[in-house]
């Protein structure tokens, strides 16, 4: 059963980030948040950031306190996790 994405919780939660650059200032080690995820097939779906522009919005696939893919939307989000999308990406994308 899914969970509704967005509604604010009590607590912050931490997940890390596997771009992050040590040597870029405004690169963070962990993603934080206090949105209750969506659960979908074992994963975690953050909806961190909220914006009024087309695409501005960022929903986050998280599992064991790891990113693993960032996308528009939630049906994005839902499609990453059924085809594994964040494994099939090459370095350079």
């Amino acid at each position: 059963m899914n969970t509704p994405v967005g509604s604010v919780g009590d607590k912050t939660v931490r997940y890390k980030n596997p771009w992050h650059n040590p040597h870029d200032r405004m690169s963070k080690e962990y993603f934080e948040t206090n949105v209750r995820p969506a659960k979908y097939k074992g994963y975690l779906i953050y909806h961190r950031i909220r914006s009024n522009a087309k695409g501005g919005d960022c929903y986050d696939v998280v599992r064991d306190g790891v990113c693993l893919i960032q996308m528009a939307g939630p049906n994005g989000a839902r499609m990453a996790i059924d085809t594994e999308r964040w494994k099939n990406r090459s370095a350079a994308a």
